[in-house]
């Protein structure tokens, strides 16, 4: 079986470099996290720490990414898409990024060792 990445991320900065109440933070991980699993089944949450450059300026924040692993997602696209820039409009972003890239290698959910 063949599984994809979907990815989606977000700095915690508006467009103007002010930082986000970390409540509206937590509240876009939410939402972003209830999609995922509406539409690939689960997903997870992970903080990370992110740069890019802007007019020549180096700009530094923290970013939340929303992974999962899905079979497939052509039915999903479109309203992962809509989602994605309703959370950019919503935390004031100039863009929010999506990633999905086909996964090589074994993926496997492996359960517990029976004694």
């Amino acid at each position: 079986m063949s599984y994809v990445k979907v990815e989606l991320s977000f700095g915690h900065r508006r467009r103007d470099g002010e930082p986000l109440p970390q409540q509206q933070v937590a509240r876009a991980e939410q939402q972003a996290l209830e999609v995922f699993t509406q539409l690939f089944q689960g997903g997870q949450v992970h903080r990370r720490f992110g740069g890019y450059m802007v007019d020549n300026h180096l700009t530094l924040e923290p970013c939340s990414f929303i992974y999962s692993l899905a079979e497939a997602v052509d039915g999903q696209v479109a309203q992962l898409w809509s989602f994605a820039g309703n959370l950019a409009a919503l935390l004031d972003q100039d863009c929010v990024l999506v990633a999905i890239t086909p996964m090589n290698g074994v993926v496997g959910w492996v359960p517990p060792t029976v004694a």
